[in-house]
């Protein structure tokens, strides 16, 4: 690190990994409902004791199994009503029972506090590192990052407190940067390997960004992602049955569309559909806009490829462009964002002035305000327009620079 940096700043990033883990301790002291870290100990133990109810029906809007909502409930309150309120269905790719299974094994309330806990760590870490990182490239980044993640703490409550796996998703982006903006080492090939191997067993289209360390030609990660979810593929193939492989075809479909018109949805299809539906046109149409939406994204990264653009940028812009791509894209999934415009556009840097405007729009446009409009229709557009924004940034930013 530049022997300028004054080292009050590098204890400020600290003090917001320090702040992540001082969270998940709160809320486990006060037993603070973790909703989302309750989905995965609930199917895990319902896979464990042989119950298939796991995945919701779709009947208009995701209906659970009544065994389910008792797993649930159990998890998240004292009072079954109470829970109802917030309930929230099992929804991700059946190898995702395995590791679900593992911490559902654990007693009591136990498995919610581990993810809890991982969740910390990853956005902890990965905001001093990414600070660190960019620090690295671009001194004039120390104060102004620095203070983007203290601005941003009280929105690390929401994902924090609900055991969200957002966090890993950032801490991939990060750890894939650090890594190939370097030479690759057995060390960050297994960490890099390994989160994007959780990401995809969660969310299963985060396997897009193999791609780009193919390309890279990282072969270590990919080895170690390619070990992870061979494993965990290999092993839901054995314990999973095939009731709970057709359980998830079946409502997969339905839910997508639905999902589209939830509103804290903030992804670009669903601003499309809110658009549409306001104008009283048929949604239908958005099932071909979506896909021509990802050609479009992976064109763009391909051209990037082509012109042989640094890896660690390509990296970074294919996390923005899967935002881009993403029908679903919750608030907390943007995290990414506060990388993407670090990494491309904060390292290319050379005035504190400027770090300081980024540093602001970054505060204030990324989790901040989608948090503060969640829920209504006006932060579902801005939601949208902040993805496609980052997106349109990093890829000006990347062309303008290949042609300097």
């Amino acid at each position: 690190m530049s022997e300028s940096v004054d080292p009050l700043y590098r204890l400020i990033a600290g003090f917001f990994g320090v702040a992540c883990l001082a969270i998940v301790g709160i809320n486990a002291a006060m037993r603070v409902a973790a909703q989302d870290a309750a989905v995965f100990v609930a199917g895990g133990r319902m896979l464990a004791a042989g119950d298939l109810d796991i995945y919701p029906k779709m009947e208009g809007a995701p209906v659970t199994s009544p065994t389910y909502d008792a797993q649930y409930c159990a998890l998240v309150s004292s009072s079954e009503a109470a829970c109802e309120s917030f309930l929230v269905p099992f929804v991700s790719p059946p190898p995702m029972l395995i590791p679900s299974a593992v911490v559902g094994a654990l007693p009591g309330m136990s498995g919610v506090y581990v993810l809890c806990l991982l969740g910390a760590l990853t956005l902890g870490i990965g905001g001093f590192a990414l600070w660190r990182w960019v620090v690295d490239n671009a001194p004039v980044c120390a104060r102004p990052l620095a203070g983007v993640l203290i601005l941003l703490v009280p929105f690390a409550q929401n994902p924090l407190e609900n055991g969200q796996n957002a966090p890993w998703l950032f801490a991939a982006a990060v750890a894939g940067a650090i890594a190939l903006a370097g030479t690759e080492t057995w060390a960050m090939a297994v960490v890099l390997g390994g989160l994007l191997a959780a990401c995809t067993v969660a969310k299963a289209s985060p396997i897009l960004l193999v791609g780009v360390l193919l390309w890279a030609r990282y072969w270590r990660s990919v080895g170690v992602f390619a070990a992870v979810v061979g494993a965990l593929g290999a092993a839901s193939l054995l314990w999973i049955p095939g009731q709970l492989w057709a359980d998830h075809a079946a409502f997969l479909p339905e839910f997508s569309t639905w999902v589209l018109g939830f509103k804290h949805n903030t992804s670009i299809d669903a601003a499309v559909a809110l658009g549409s539906d306001a104008v009283g046109v048929s949604a239908g149409w958005i099932y071909y806009f979506t896909r021509i939406k990802a050609v479009a994204v992976l064109a763009v990264v391909g051209a990037l490829m082509y012109r042989r653009v640094a890896p660690v940028d390509v990296w970074l812009v294919a996390w923005a462009g899967w935002l881009v791509m993403n029908p679903i894209n919750w608030w907390h999934y943007n995290w990414l964002i506060v990388a993407a415009l670090f990494g491309v556009i904060g390292v290319r840097l050379k005035s504190e002035r400027h770090a300081f405007v980024l540093a602001a729009l970054v505060a204030v446009l990324t989790p901040g305000l989608s948090l503060v409009r969640a829920g209504h229709p006006s932060g579902i557009v801005l939601g949208a327009t902040l993805v496609l924004g980052t997106f349109a940034a990093v890829v000006y930013t990347l062309f303008a620079d290949s042609e300097a």
